[in-house]
């Protein structure tokens, strides 16, 4: 997650999540498509394997805007697919689905026989949520004259977090599917100034004790 790590960093928090299940009817040899064709959002197509399967619920939403079916996995997980109508602009459809339409979909899933074909595919996600959170109306946290972490850090002057990542992977092949997500919380501080004597300086060489100099200059140049 972190690749590097600044002067000005002074703490992260970190948390991930990990998921491991394999389906609890598993593919047999005979329903694996090898060369099937996935057309993506621009119209290009690519070659796919596709996993078919017998799955008893549907999703048919009564509007007639999409399809969609549960598929389970052994344990109490399952995988849920949307296909959204073909003239149904995909990005237009995620902009309107919620959370609430997204459970009344799956709660409505009918005992509907469904053959279900899913592409073997691997795909991971990163951004910072910080415009995100700023849309949302989180800000103070992201102004260091604003912010407040005193209940995290004893010195908490003029701290601020600098940027919130969140990555996420998933993998689903005739096995079942693996995922992780993690992000993590960059806290930095502005107490520190850069001082670059790249320019003329004063310089000096004193008794900490009275602070009186015993050599005292200035650098022209060098």
């Amino acid at each position: 997650m972190v690749d590097e790590i600044s002067e000005d960093d002074i703490m992260y928090l970190v948390n991930a999540v990990a998921f491991d299940a394999v389906w609890k009817v598993p593919y047999e040899s005979g329903s694996i498509i090898e060369d099937a064709q996935f057309t993506d959002v621009d119209g290009k197509t690519s070659k796919v394997k596709l996993m078919q399967s017998d799955e008893p619920l549907g999703i048919y939403n009564e509007n007639d805007d999409a399809i969609g079916f549960v598929k389970p996995y052994a344990g109490n997980y399952s995988f849920v697919a949307l296909l959204p109508e073909e003239s149904e602009d995909i990005w237009t459809y995620v902009n309107n689905l919620d959370g609430k339409t997204f459970a009344q979909y799956v709660e409505n899933a009918g005992k509907r026989k469904v053959t279900a074909f899913i592409p073997e595919f691997e795909t991971s996600f990163e951004t910072d949520m910080k415009e995100v959170l700023e849309q949302m109306g989180v800000k103070d946290i992201f102004d260091d004259s604003r912010a407040d972490l005193s209940t995290m850090l004893s010195d908490s002057a003029r701290t601020a977090v600098k940027k919130i990542i969140h990555k996420t992977e998933i993998t689903v092949n005739e096995k079942g599917t693996k995922a992780a997500s993690s992000s993590y919380v960059d806290v930095v501080t502005r107490d520190r100034t850069d001082v670059r004597l790249d320019r003329p300086f004063v310089y000096a060489v004193i008794d900490n004790t009275t602070n009186i100099p015993l050599y005292l200059g200035v650098v022209i140049s060098l």
